[in-house]
């Protein structure tokens, strides 16, 4: 996941777009990853346990 923001990331800046805008693109997409991260680690756990 981190991965991915991080080539996102570089992928938006090489396109020259506003700060203001990749920031908050960036800052969106870190929350997204987070989440899904989040509820798969509790899917997993879940599972794990039983």
């Amino acid at each position: 996941m981190g991965a991915q923001t991080t080539v996102y990331f570089k992928l938006v800046a090489s396109t020259g777009a506003p700060k203001v805008m990749l920031v908050g693109r960036v800052d969106w997409t870190a929350k997204v990853c987070g989440m899904m991260t989040f509820l798969m680690t509790l899917f997993v756990l879940e599972g794990y346990s039983g």
